[in-house]
């Protein structure tokens, strides 16, 4: 083989490892959320039942509330989340992750560390005709006339 040829068949090969490297774009969703550190996502809709003396009320409207997980950790499980209406301007609420194989699902804390029966979902599927992720949030509380109230919301993640 002659010199030349040598030189163009290792550029070749040398050109086909840089071809290798995986840009973010040709990522799958499963794997751009599994790798996200930041999550911000819209909430647009919200279900909510309440219980009573004459059983379950329900209610569904439009809503926009919205919130970023931040800091997430996937190998400690750990995240914090800032926005939304239910803090009351608190920052950085510590926060518990699960990755499942397809979805990491938040478990929010109150500031003493105690589980706050607020649990965010999303899901490594893409909204219809966009790049961003399916989000569903449920609550179970008590309301201030002392009923149970149970809400869930939905709406759209992106990873920043």
């Amino acid at each position: 083989m002659s010199q030349s040829k040598a030189v163009l068949l290792h550029v070749f090969f040398v050109l086909i490892g840089f071809g290798a490297t995986t840009s973010y774009a040709e990522l799958s969703p499963t794997e751009i959320l599994m790798k996200a550190t930041t999550l911000t996502c819209t909430f647009t809709s919200e279900q909510q039942t309440r219980w009573g003396s004459g059983g379950p009320t329900k209610e569904e409207g439009v809503i926009k509330d919205k919130v970023t997980f931040l800091s997430i950790n996937h190998k400690s499980g750990e995240a914090k989340i800032i926005g939304g209406t239910r803090y009351d301007d608190e920052q950085h609420i510590p926060l518990r992750i699960r990755a499942f194989t397809h979805s990491i699902t938040f478990f929010e804390l109150t500031k003493a560390g105690e589980l706050n029966p607020v649990i965010t979902t999303v899901l490594d599927d893409y909204y219809a005709g966009t790049t961003k992720f399916i989000a569903v949030r449920s609550a179970h509380v008590t309301s201030a006339f002392r009923r149970a109230l149970a809400t869930q919301e939905t709406g759209t993640c992106i990873s920043e």
